[in-house]
Order: structure tokens, then C-alpha cells, then sequence
């Protein structure tokens, strides 16, 4: 049977998977706030909250993925679909 309490308890393991593979700050520019995880293809993907833990920790580990804050994220999505760059050419630019 589910409950409140096994749902919350997920909820804190899926966190500190995402913690633990991508980190707990924004790749970019160190933020720890409005954290979201980011495929780097700039692709559509399954909601992390849809995901059983083992699914999750396979996407994780896969490195397809970075942690970056909202205001990162909507640049780089803004670099890839305006620009045209391709994760890769985006890391680049930064360094």
C-alpha cells in the first residue's frame, strides 16, 4: 500500500541520486537554487518523477545529463535552438 510517507521517502532518494551523479550545484555558474537536470542533446525526455529508482539511476549514470539553474537552463536551450550549438560548442564558449 502506498502512502504520503513511502512517497516523500522516494522523493528524498531520488534527490539524493540526482545530488550524488550530477551534483548539487548549477554547472554553469555555481547556483544552488532552481536546480533542474538537463540532457545535454538539448532533447525532450521521461519526467524524473515518472521514473522508478532504478530507471533514474541508469539516466544518471548514463552522463547525458547536468545540473544547471533555471536561468542556465533557458540559456542554453536558447544557445541550442537559436544558435544552433550543440552542448559541446556551448561548453567551449565558456571556458
Amino acid at each position: 500500500m502506498t502512502n504520503l510517507t513511502g512517497r516523500k521517502n522516494y522523493g528524498d532518494k531520488r534527490k539524493k541520486a540526482i545530488d550524488k551523479y550530477l551534483g548539487k550545484y548549477c554547472f554553469f555558474c555555481k547556483s544552488e537554487k532552481r536546480l533542474v537536470c538537463h540532457r545535454k542533446d538539448g532533447e525532450s525526455h521521461k519526467r524524473f518523477q515518472a521514473m522508478g529508482h532504478s530507471e533514474l539511476e541508469k539516466h544518471l549514470k548514463s552522463d547525458e545529463y547536468v545540473r544547471l539553474c533555471r536561468a542556465c537552463h533557458s540559456g542554453t536551450h536558447w544557445c541550442m535552438k537559436v544558435l544552433k550549438l550543440s552542448w559541446s560548442k556551448i561548453i567551449k564558449s565558456t571556458l
